[in-house]
């Protein structure tokens, strides 16, 4: 949990409360593709 909390700017020597960490789930998404759409020219 530190890792991710340091990643998004947390600072360090966290505690975390054993009854919210046994509901804390964490998905990894891999991304297969993105399509979009252009907006304007691009030169």
């Amino acid at each position: 949990m530190d890792l991710i909390m340091k990643k998004y700017g947390a600072g360090t020597g966290l505690v975390y409360d054993r009854e919210s960490l046994s509901r804390l789930v964490i998905l990894k998404l891999g991304i297969i593709s993105v399509t979009g759409k252009q907006s304007g020219e691009w030169q």
